[in-house]
């Protein structure tokens, strides 16, 4: 019984990846496997995405998230994407510039995530958040497909632009910026739930690092408000909820009403690029303290 599983498993495979031949033949996927051919083979590496995935559900992870992309996204914006980093909104707030980028991650992070949300702030990258589209059965959940996060950057010596994301934008986390970005993701693909690894089966996850790993996964999930699931995952419905603003007290109203309006035009500027929006200033609104534009 063994080997007819092993073997069956093995047809499987071997059909999977004639159907990823053939999706990569499609345009603009054929460009960039011409400059990069490894680009096709990236999910055969060993715990590609997360540690724990078996090899079928790379692969289908894999399939999935490019058919999902070529299907949903015009041409131009997918060849862009593929090309790396692209602007898709900037906040100008009293002298100082916070640019959120969309795009495949480069070498060796994109063995972690096949799109990542990064956040800048005076052209520096501070922080980044890595996904994947997956089919829901990968990760044991009963929807269609899913958002799953399976990386979280921040870069080392940020603390003053860490202090001006809280300062100029109320923000007490810049995660929270490209979780908002996320949400536009979740639009545009029309996706309801959103799972994240645990620190344990993070890809790059050491004994040494156990605690690091653990404040930057686990415990932030936890704060977010998502749940575990038997699957090992953490999981929480889109649109993600916050606090009614009823329950903040009467002098932090107003920053957390601020908070929200800068996250609600992160996530329609997001998702205004993906589809195309050829005038996203549609999408931003004044502040206060800050002008905000789509690029």
């Amino acid at each position: 019984t063994l080997i007819v599983g092993e073997f069956w498993r093995f047809l499987i495979s071997i059909s999977k990846h004639r159907e990823i031949l053939s999706l990569l033949k499609l345009r603009p996927y054929a460009e960039i496997v011409e400059k990069n051919p490894g680009f096709a083979l990236k999910y055969l590496v060993p715990n590609y995405l997360a540690r724990g995935i078996t090899e079928t559900e790379c692969v289908s992870c894999f399939l999935h998230h490019y058919r999902r992309m070529h299907a949903a996204l015009p041409e131009c914006v997918l060849r862009q994407i593929l090309q790396g980093d692209v602007t898709f909104h900037e906040i100008s707030c009293r002298g100082n510039c916070f640019t959120l980028t969309i795009g495949s991650p480069r070498p060796p992070l994109d063995k972690e995530g096949e799109l990542s949300i990064s956040l800048k702030v005076d052209g520096k990258k501070i922080f980044s958040i890595s996904f994947t589209i997956v089919p829901g059965w990968v990760v044991k959940s009963e929807a269609g497909e899913i958002l799953l996060i399976t990386q979280l950057q921040g870069a080392r010596g940020c603390h003053p632009e860490f202090k001006l994301v809280r300062k100029r934008l109320y923000e007490y986390s810049p995660r929270k910026l490209l979780f908002a970005a996320l949400q536009g993701v979740a639009d545009v693909f029309k996706v309801s739930e959103l799972e994240a690894v645990c620190a344990t089966n993070q890809r790059s996850y050491k004994r040494k690092y156990a605690g690091i790993l653990q404040h930057c996964y686990d415990d932030f999930f936890s704060k977010l408000g998502m749940t575990t699931t038997a699957a090992g995952f953490y999981f929480c419905p889109i649109p993600i909820e916050g606090k009614p603003l009823a329950s903040f007290e009467k002098r932090s109203r107003a920053r957390a009403r601020k908070r929200r309006a800068i996250r609600r035009q992160i996530q329609w500027a997001c998702a205004a690029f993906l589809l195309g929006a050829t005038d996203r200033a549609a999408c931003s609104s004044s502040f206060e303290v800050c002008s905000s534009t789509g690029t």
